[in-house]
């Protein structure tokens, strides 16, 4: 996805020489793009204590819709303006607290490879499942399976085009 820094129109960019297959639709891609950075968003812990509370803000909710939110690069509230309200509450009740324990500790982690296979996904909706594998500096590099829907409306979200994360559900799978 490439972003005009003037018009800020999006449009859809593929390696030269290949063409997008027919079956593949811009809003599939649009959906997995969201879904690949919630991701990352999600299970990342940095070293900078900066950029994880940037990452990890609850902002006021207009914040999301300001232009600088359509910026990749920027990070402020990345996870509460790309999901439901419901999934970023619960991130920040249930996960928070252990993250903010392995930034004391100065645990960091950082998403590796990562497998992201639609499952059902239309025009308003989509299912996700997605594989990654998790690098710690503190503990042995793990696997996850993630079950994910995104929901589009068209009222809110404009750095995603209007989708946005619905259900998050991870699974950590242990390897005997």
């Amino acid at each position: 996805i490439s972003i005009d820094p003037f018009t800020e129109e999006w449009s859809v960019i593929t390696y030269p020489g290949k063409n997008l297959k027919e079956s593949v639709q811009q809003y599939q891609i649009v959906q997995e793009k969201l879904v690949r950075d919630f991701v990352t968003d999600w299970f990342t812990i940095s070293g900078d204590q900066e950029a994880n509370e940037k990452r990890w803000e609850k902002c006021n909710v207009s914040a999301c819709s300001q232009s600088d939110q359509i910026n990749p690069n920027n990070i402020d509230c990345s996870m509460y303006c790309k999901s439901d309200l419901s999934v970023f509450e619960e991130f920040q009740e249930k996960i928070l607290p252990k993250y903010q324990e392995l930034v004391r500790v100065s645990g960091k982690w950082t998403v590796g490879p990562m497998l992201i296979t639609p499952v059902n996904v239309n025009q308003m909706s989509g299912t996700w499942q997605v594989y990654a594998t998790i690098h710690s500096n503190k503990t042995a590099s793990f696997d996850v399976l993630i079950f994910i829907t995104v929901k589009q409306d068209q009222n809110k979200y404009p750095a995603t085009l209007g989708y946005y994360i619905k259900t998050f559900n991870s699974y950590r799978i242990i390897n005997e």
